[in-house]
């Protein structure tokens, strides 16, 4: 236990030492690299490869100013949207204040993921409940009257959880903006229903989606612009 530990500790000062290099990519599979090798995987995403380039290569976020994005756990993904996004750019995460996977992240790893912002962007980390109207209302007042650009979904999986998330949010989110959520691949469990919802979103708004295996769980990303 304790070897695990000391070893835990050395992958994410290692982390936090590489991230102040600041360093650029030439390439979006580049930044994924860096992503999931920094620290020995410490912010690793848990994103399917392929699937993650897809939306990159979609939605240009060095175009997006504000992006804001629910459940960031191990961290990778919002390490891939600061570090690609515009210089000047906003970013807020929203997720639960835990120490397990599925229930947020733990306090020791705050110091972590505002080093992935450039020092020319605003990183914010609201460890709050997406689904309570309050942490909307933080979420507004740290827009200060601007709209997002880029919304990114991956909190809850139950129907109601990513339901909730987006109509909570989509109203803050500019006219031809981009959402996508993630794990909408149909899975045969209670727990993670996010493909019925997109199921219901492909019957509203134009969409597109990834799915590299549809047998595989939770994987497969879907994204709209929002009129």
């Amino acid at each position: 236990m304790l070897i695990r530990l000391v070893l835990s500790e050395v992958r994410v000062l290692g982390a936090y030492r590489e991230l102040g290099r600041r360093r650029t990519f030439d390439s979006y599979a580049e930044l994924w690299s860096y992503a999931t090798t920094i620290g020995a995987g410490v912010v690793a995403p848990f994103q399917r490869k392929s699937e993650i380039l897809w939306l990159l290569e979609r939605i240009r976020p060095a175009q997006a100013k504000v992006i804001v994005e629910i459940g960031t756990a191990n961290g990778g993904t919002l390490l891939l949207f600061a570090r690609s996004a515009h210089p000047s750019a906003t970013i807020i995460s929203v997720d639960l204040p835990g120490e397990r996977p599925g229930q947020g992240y733990a306090a020791w790893r705050i110091p972590l993921y505002k080093r992935f912002a450039l020092p020319t962007q605003t990183m914010h980390l609201l460890r709050a409940d997406s689904h309570d109207p309050r942490t909307r209302e933080r979420v507004e007042a740290l827009l200060e009257g601007r709209k997002i650009d880029f919304l990114f979904i991956d909190g809850e999986q139950s129907y109601e959880g990513v339901k909730a998330d987006f109509e909570l949010f989509r109203g803050l989110v500019r006219s031809g903006g981009i959402i996508a959520l993630h794990d909408i691949s149909q899975l045969k469990t209670d727990s993670h229903q996010v493909f019925r919802f997109w199921s219901e979103l492909k019957e509203t708004y134009r969409c597109e989606e990834f799915v590299e295996d549809p047998d595989r769980e939770w994987y497969g990303i879907g994204l709209l612009q929002v009129p």
